[in-house]
């Protein structure tokens, strides 16, 4: 099993997301509680936390959630 180097850097890519109303809505309420500071901010932060997880789980630390 490979593991991911400590220092890892994410490149950049562009992203294009297709939303609906609703999960528009939902964005907005989050970015209105302070999660983040705007709609990009917050789609790179849930990114982020996706690819960290992904990463995670490929090192074995599965906690059998999807």
């Amino acid at each position: 099993m490979a593991t991911a180097p400590a220092n890892r850097q994410l490149t950049a890519k562009i992203v294009t997301l297709r939303l609906n109303r609703q999960q528009l809505e939902l964005i907005d309420r989050t970015v209105a509680r302070g999660v983040a500071p705007d709609r990009a901010s917050l789609v790179r932060l849930a990114l982020k936390e996706y690819a960290g997880s992904r990463i995670s789980r490929s090192n074995g630390s599965d906690d059998g959630c999807e």
